[in-house]
């Protein structure tokens, strides 16, 4: 339920949205524990502090943008740069605040593009939310065990062939061999996610990994105490190094850890981070090296689960949310700003003003 229609004035986002200042239809008299009170209440903080870190993120897109303009990708750069010109916030009473593309009134652009900062972190956060949520009723109804497993390949001058370290990494949880069948078996080997991330070390080398979430029927023994505590035992650590360095024939780099679904968040990031640090020629082989790909996906028993694989394929779809997507609040306002090139932050408007912006 939408409890406020009417925005104020354009003014920057240093002075959002404080309480007293916006239009309230509802007449000074309402009792305190009126639900609009609460959304008055929550507006300023759920909002502004939300919109600063969104700001950063546009301020990052527009920096890949010119970047990727400089390396002759002018449409890709473009469209990167056009991403959330026009961004409509949905404040809950609750506290929590939630971005919209399309309210019915405007659309707010965006380009989905793997490199874009604004983008991939509005991926993670849908997918960590939904895919998590599900995943964690899924182990929790059959007993099982969750892990975090990285499986990193020897750095290289050249960008990998995913289709073949892929396979590796599917390798590693099949039994056609005695010492892996052996491994398994003990712990009961259930399925897996998985996610690719690439980087690129100080020495310009491409750093290719998989991070994978284990789900086990038996539980694999951790540390305890110390500093270490919550990783793989050194035994149980040593163990997959060699069964990973017998099937790569270079890598041996594993670490294994106890996985709460708090952290789902980082186990579904994209497969790039620190975009600004690479060389472009490196920029530009990598984007068009990672056209066409995908990098999550489920294998064992998880590969069956509709419900999940439903959920990794809608990651990239926008969903307007009429109900808090945290703790189902249903009253809300919807807060629309632009973003101007010259101050570098994004300004309130009234939807009076929409027809005076240029669209995206």
């Amino acid at each position: 339920m939408n409890l406020l229609t009417t925005y104020p004035s354009v003014n920057t986002l240093d002075d959002t949205c404080p309480p007293s200042e916006l239009d309230d239809p509802v007449p000074p008299s309402r009792p305190s524990e009126d639900p609009s009170d609460l959304l008055l209440d929550n507006l300023e903080t759920s909002v502004s502090n939300d919109t600063e870190r969104f700001t950063d993120r546009k301020r990052d897109a527009v920096a890949v943008s010119k970047r990727f303009k400089r390396i002759g990708m002018e449409n890709r750069g473009r469209k990167i740069g056009q991403c959330s010109d026009l961004t409509i916030t949905r404040a809950f009473s609750c506290g929590h605040s939630s971005r919209v593309r399309d309210t019915g009134k405007a659309m707010s652009y965006r380009c989905k593009d793997k490199f874009c900062p604004i983008c991939n972190h509005a991926r993670s956060i849908k997918l960590s939310h939904r895919l998590g949520n599900s995943l964690e009723a899924y182990t929790t109804a059959h007993n099982l065990h969750t892990y975090h497993l990285v499986l990193t390949f020897k750095n290289s001058n050249e960008l990998p062939d995913y289709r073949r370290i892929r396979k590796l990494v599917k390798r590693l949880f099949n039994s056609d061999s005695k010492g892996r069948k052996a491994f398994w078996d003990r712990y009961g080997y259930h399925g897996a996610l998985l996610n690719f991330e690439i980087t690129v070390d100080r020495k310009g080398k491409y750093h290719p990994h998989f991070h994978v979430l284990l789900i086990t029927e038996r539980p694999i023994p951790l540390i305890e105490q110390g500093e270490h505590a919550g990783e793989f035992q050194n035994s149980v650590n040593q163990e997959i190094s060699d069964l990973w360095l017998k099937i790569t024939g270079d890598s041996y780099i594993v670490k294994g850890k106890g996985f709460e679904f708090s952290g789902m968040f980082e186990m579904v990031k994209y497969m790039t981070k620190g975009t600004m640090k690479i060389p472009d020629e490196q920029l530009y082989d990598l984007a068009k090296w990672s056209e066409g790909k995908r990098f999550l996906s489920l294998i064992g028993k998880l590969y069956s689960n509709e419900e999940l694989k439903t959920l990794i394929d809608q990651g990239d779809e926008s969903h307007d949310p009429e109900t808090c997507p945290q703790c189902g609040c249903s009253e809300y306002v919807d807060i629309p700003a632009w973003y101007d090139p010259m101050t570098a932050r994004y300004v309130e408007f009234s939807y009076d003003q929409e027809r005076s912006l240029s669209p995206p």
